[in-house]
């Protein structure tokens, strides 16, 4: 049974996260609560619904008291609520001193992996990817160092070793430059028209080799009701700009997908009742190869438009005892059919005659001196 000691010790190490630089810099939540607050102080109460708090105590004067001693944190007057010391956040340093860790067994405990991970220096936070749609522990790790020394001293070491298992460690910035690769040419545009043009341009990209930029699509599960997607975009916006947000209101999962690796990395540390996962390897693949597919399906849907050609003749007789007559077949849109009766080929139904001409057109042909003899009838030319 642990001794009061040990509880403070526990008690005060999560809060000294929650408020420290490299948590709260990213937490929208905790920033939105101490805004409500003029002296910048966040209820206790707010703080007890935080699960990993709640797994160490729910005993409010408990927490009071741990953080009494802090030389991070103030305790209000009636000690209900805590705040940081200094309101201002220092410079942004998580990057260079983040490290990319993976083949950590996936029944490792978060206070295994700080303990591990403390052997290389100061942890400010250690963020355990997940299996997307779940909260599976899925063997990979970004830990961030209090200073560039830890993260450099973990890389550095010779084979790792997690309990029995060798971890691979990159640092996050050569992690992310590996991941990045010239996104494709788009394919080049095919001069026919028709649904058969745009099923080949379909089957030329889907047999190229799919390559996007790794590292920027979040997996989000437990949205839930009352979740659409501006709260979404507004919650990971404050990491970096978000790209994209494929949710449908309602859905208990989505993805959002940011236009950096850096901003995608920050953004699965936020604080919030969803879970959130970067996506990687083929879950990642998967999502891309979708939406390809997707986007080829839109342009299939948008060259499907071809061409149609009818033709149409017509005899007209003048006092002359010659004349012309004729009209042109309308062409049409829609994989080569012809227009409709609405467009006045005649051909289209049998029960409508043909088109009688004008008689401005007759009269015009009683007043020619010498009419000349009937042309061929012209082919009509498909409306493109």
């Amino acid at each position: 049974m642990a001794t009061s000691e040990d509880l403070n010790a526990q008690v005060l190490k999560q809060i000294e996260f929650y408020f420290s630089d490299s948590n709260f810099r990213h937490d929208k939540f905790l920033q939105a609560e101490a805004a409500k607050d003029e002296a910048g102080f966040v209820m206790i109460d707010v703080l007890l619904t935080f699960k990993r708090l709640q797994s160490i105590t729910t005993d409010k004067a408990v927490i009071a008291a741990a953080c009494a001693s802090s030389e991070k944190l103030v305790v209000r007057e009636d000690n209900d609520a805590l705040r940081r010391v200094t309101a201002e956040l220092g410079e942004d340093k998580s990057a260079e001193q983040s490290v990319h860790a993976t083949n950590f067994p996936e029944d490792a405990t978060l206070d295994e992996l700080h303990e591990f991970c403390g052997k290389f220096g100061a942890v400010g936070r250690i963020r355990m990817q997940r299996i997307k749609g779940t909260t599976d522990f899925n063997g990979t790790i970004i830990v961030e160092f209090a200073d560039k020394a830890g993260a450099e001293a973990m890389v550095a070491a010779t084979e790792p070793m997690f309990k029995e298992t060798a971890i691979s460690a990159t640092d996050l910035l050569t992690y992310f430059a590996s991941k990045k690769k010239p996104k494709a040419k788009p394919a080049a545009s095919k001069e026919a028209g028709g649904a058969a043009a745009a099923a080949a341009d379909a089957e030329t990209v889907s047999d190229a080799p799919l390559e996007f930029d790794k590292g920027l699509i979040l997996g989000l599960a437990g949205l839930g009701e009352g979740v659409d997607r501006e709260a979404i975009k507004e919650a990971f916006g404050v990491h970096g700009e978000v790209a994209y947000v494929d949710y449908q209101r309602g859905d208990p999962s989505g993805f959002a997908r940011m236009t950096s690796a850096d901003a995608a990395t920050k953004a699965t540390a936020a604080e919030c009742a969803w879970t959130v996962t970067l996506l990687e390897g083929e879950e990642e693949e998967k999502y891309w190869r979708a939406v390809r597919e997707q986007q080829l399906a839109r342009r299939s849907k948008g060259k499907g438009k071809g061409k149609g050609k009818g033709k149409g003749k017509g005899k007209g007789r003048g006092k002359s005892g010659k004349g012309r007559g004729g009209n042109r077949g309308g062409g049409g849109r829609g994989g080569g059919q012809k227009r409709s009766r609405d467009d006045g080929d005649a051909a289209e139904s049998a029960a409508e005659p043909p088109a009688k001409a004008p008689k401005t057109e007759v009269k015009a042909e009683v007043k020619a001196e010498a009419p000349a003899p009937a042309p061929a009838p012209a082919a009509g030319t498909g409306a493109v």
